[in-house]
Order: C-alpha cells, then structure tokens, then sequence
C-alpha cells in the first residue's frame, strides 16, 4: 500500500514548464557517458527536485533475458549565482549519477551484441521509461565500429537536425554500429541561464542516453583561463559565457577528478570535474581530450599530464595494442576562417592574439590558432597523433596532414568534389580537422583559399551552404584497425561532403 501511494504521490508532482518546455519533478534528460575503464555512467535530472527527498536512487540494468544489476545513483545539486546580469538564473534541481558496471552485462551478451538497457530514478520522483546504451564492450577482432564527432552544439532547430541526423546513422542496419560520440566543447549555450541547460539535456536525451557521449569544455561552458566572462554584459567580444559550474556538475567522464579554482570571487565556488581533460582507449584508438580553456601552459599540470598520456601512447607496446592516437581541442590549430582567431600564422598574431586593448577579463581574447599551435605543435608530431580534432568556428574545414604550416602530401590543384574520397598512406604527420557545426550560428567568411596550401575541404565548397554548415563527423575503423575512414554529413542537404581514409602499415 505504502509502494503504490508513493507512486500515485510521484505522479501528481510531475510537471512540465509551458514556457520552455522542460520537464520537472520527474526523471529527464539522461545522459550516458563513461567513467573508469569499465563503467559507464549514466546522468538525469530532476528540475526543481529536492536531493534530500529522493528515495534511494539507483539505475537497474540487464541484457533482456538475462540477470539485472543495480548501481546506486549519487545525487548532487548546485548553485549558480551571477551578479548583474538578467539573463543568469539561479537552479532548482537535483543531478543524480550512477556507474553501471559495463562488464557485468557484457558478460551476458551474446556474440556481436553490445547494448543493454536501463531504468533509473528513486522512490520520490519516480523512475524513467527502459533505455537502451552501447555498452563499452569491445568489439571483436575482424569488426568494424563508428563514432560520431562534434562541437559547439547548443540546442536549437539547427542542432536537432544534427542529432537527428546522428540518429539516422545509428538506425541504419547497414552502417557499423556507433560505440561512443565526442562533443567537444561549448556545450549548451545557456549564458547563465539554467534553463537552456535543462532544454539541452532534455533535447538531446534521445541519443546521448543511448551513446556513451564524452565531453569537453569550450570557450562557452566556463569561465576559466581562455573562458569567456559572463558578468561583462557591456564586453561583447568577452561576454556570453557561463561560471562553469554547470559543466563541472552535469557531465562527468573518464578523467581525473581535477580541481580548479574559480576566478568568480564569492559568488562561485571552486569547481571540480572527470571531464576537464581524460585520456580512454577503444578498438585499437587511444584518444586523449584536451581542456584548451584551461591552463596548458608548459608549467601547468594539464601539459605534464598531456606529455605523459602522449609518451605512454607511444610506446610499441601501446602501439601494438592501441595503434591510432586522436587528440582534442576545442580550440583549432589550422583554420582559415576570416577573424582575429584563425589564418594569422605570424609573430605578431602570436604576440597579439586577438586582444582588443581592453583590460578587464580577457579570456578568450589570449588564445587563437597560432597559440595554440606554438604549445601544442610539436607535441603532436614528436608523438605521432594522427589525427587533432576542434571546433570552435562554426564551420567544417580538414587539412592535408601538416608539419609546421607544411603539407606532406601535395595539395589536388582542383577544389575537392563532393562526395569523392582521399586517402592517406602512413602519413607523417596529423590531419587536422575543425568541426564546429553542430548547431551553433554559422561562422561563413572564409580567408583566401589559394594563400593556405594546406586547406584541402572547407564548408563553403558545400554547394552554397557555407552559412549552413550543420553536421556532424562519423569514423569507421576497419576490423583489422589498420584504415580508419573519416566522413562529414551535412543534414541540411543529408550528404556527404568529405571523405577521407587513413591506411596504417607495420605495427
């Protein structure tokens, strides 16, 4: 009797906001993601819930057919305070996070199955409807898999496009099936307002509570070192930012728990998060994520640890088992879109940047493309990456493979068509691709493409679509791991605009 009251109770507290949609006093929003190397982790909310009232949250998991498991859940709340700011609200809420112990199930699975399903919730709020995620078994030898790619998000039309695009890939029988999905910084957009957070997270439920999602800060989820400020309304160029908060509590992930303090003075506490920078390995790739919003200053303990993951990356060893490195950034390092930030590869844009004068709070103003490449450079080709990942621009743009503004393979002298494929043989050094399309307003004034000699595919070759970029990247990696193909699926046409194969010999 006491079961089936607190059930009826559950229900009469559930809500949805008519203003923005979003739903409230009920479990919403899930996000699946990975923790240590067997977890995978699953994350919801309860907008205006109360922490202390929940009831024993946990998440049941099976494979149907099979023994379930539980995972308690941990539940956490937050404040996010601004000083002056209209547009920056406080948050009534509670996040829970459970870690569902992935080789449990991948133990009942059958050969080539590799998703399990879930409830999660508490005896207060009431639980969620059965998900189904991608577990983080490997794949076998001689399987191909995917992942997706993409960064500056947001969630708007042009964002659930992309997903929904994502969605389609996922759906397809045909296609290998997508084990995990980067999202590689500015997030949600939200400037303060908790609110977009919980239509983010509620958004784009569908395919992150079904695709371990891993994430990255960006320039818009805090305001950390190369941050933007969100208390300076009336400093465009350095406004439109978040504290950070609310990255650091809603999206955990694989890394170290580090702890960075806050520059807010009282108004925001230090803030901690696993998914600043993190470093996992799948099928034969070892990705390692950068926090380019944070200090990677060669004095910096983000720079000992990045040197550390790239050396043990390296190793034959490594290599043997884990023969691809990708690296992330949210910041590019090669692009030539038309602003203070990208194609400037000179001393003075070194010395520069894209600093305005101005003296209070720069943030993003102290880093563009030519910064970030004289830290980070030289790492990448000492250690072999094959691949650098950003975003950034709102834009999709891929070089050649580069050493030092240097392409090491010779540029076609046509434009790439649509839809052809290049392919790359033990390249010597990294390609780099920016993929900033994923909802977020289009960046579409390009620098001359005859003065970059190591651009090879930007957005505005995509058939008058340079101001509607939006898509996402999706890798294949061949069963024997020895291509890895990469393509880029613009949704407003639903086609594919690049594709490219990396082949790999002699490990």
């Amino acid at each position: 009797m006491f079961t089936l009251l607190a059930a009826v109770a559950s229900l009469s507290l559930r809500a949805v906001d008519e203003s923005s949609g979003v739903v409230q006093l009920q479990p919403a929003g899930f996000v699946a993601s990975w923790g240590n190397a067997t977890d995978v982790l699953v994350t919801w909310e309860v907008v205006g819930g109360d922490c202390e009232r929940a009831a024993a949250p946990r998440c049941d998991y099976w494979v149907p057919g099979s023994a379930k498991f539980t995972s308690p859940a941990f539940a956490t709340t937050y404040t996010d305070k601004c000083t002056g700011q209209n547009q920056c609200t406080a948050w009534v809420g509670c996040l829970f996070t459970a870690a569902l112990n992935s080789t449990l199930v991948d133990e009942t699975m059958a050969e080539g199955q590799f998703t399990f399903n879930y409830v999660c919730g508490d005896g207060t709020y009431g639980f969620s409807d059965t998900k189904s995620v991608v577990s983080r078994r490997e794949p076998a030898a001689g399987e191909e898999f995917s992942f997706f790619m993409t960064a500056d998000n947001g969630f708007d039309q042009n964002a659930t496009s992309v997903k929904d695009g994502m969605l389609r890939y996922q759906e397809d029988l045909a296609s290998p099936m997508a084990r995990f999905f980067l999202v590689v910084g500015d997030i949600a957009y939200s400037n303060g307002n908790q609110t977009l957070w919980d239509v983010w997270m509620q958004g784009w439920e569908s395919l992150q509570s079904a695709v371990p999602t891993l994430f990255s800060p960006g320039n818009h989820d805090g305001r950390w070192l190369f941050g933007n400020n969100y208390e300076v309304p009336n400093a465009p160029k350095v406004g439109g930012g978040e504290s950070g908060t609310s990255y650091s509590k809603r999206l955990p992930g694989p890394g170290p728990n580090v702890f960075v303090e806050s520059n807010l003075g009282q108004n925001i506490p230090n803030m901690n998060s696993t998914s600043y920078w993190w470093s996992v390995a799948y099928g034969g790739i070892r990705i390692i994520a950068l926090s380019t919003v944070h200090d990677f200053s060669q004095s910096s303990a983000q720079y000992a640890w990045f040197v550390n993951e790239l050396k043990q990356a390296d190793t034959p060893e490594s290599r043997k088992v884990n023969p691809w490195v990708i690296v992330t950034s949210h910041f590019p390092m090669y692009c030539t879109i038309d602003d203070c930030f990208c194609g400037n590869y000179t001393q003075a844009a070194l010395e520069q940047r894209c600093q305005s004068g101005g003296t209070v709070l720069p943030g993003i103003l102290e880093v563009n493309g030519v910064f970030i490449k004289a830290q980070l450079e030289e790492l990448l080709l000492e250690y072999h990456v094959d691949l650098f990942l950003a975003g950034h621009e709102h834009a999709y743009e891929r070089t050649l493979p580069i050493n030092n503004l240097v392409p090491t393979v010779a540029r076609p002298p046509t434009r790439k068509p649509a839809g052809t494929t290049d392919r790359y043989i033990n390249p010597t050094a990294p390609i780099h691709i920016m993929a900033g399309s994923g909802g977020g307003s289009p960046d579409s004034d390009w620098r001359d493409y005859s003065a970059f000699n190591w651009t090879v595919v930007r957005s505005d070759d995509f058939e008058n679509l340079s101001d509607r970029p939006y898509g996402f990247l999706v890798f294949t990696m061949s069963g024997d791991r020895t291509k890895l193909s990469g393509a880029y699926v613009n949704v407003v046409k639903n086609h594919t605009y690049d594709r490219f194969e990396i082949v790999k010999s002699g490990f």
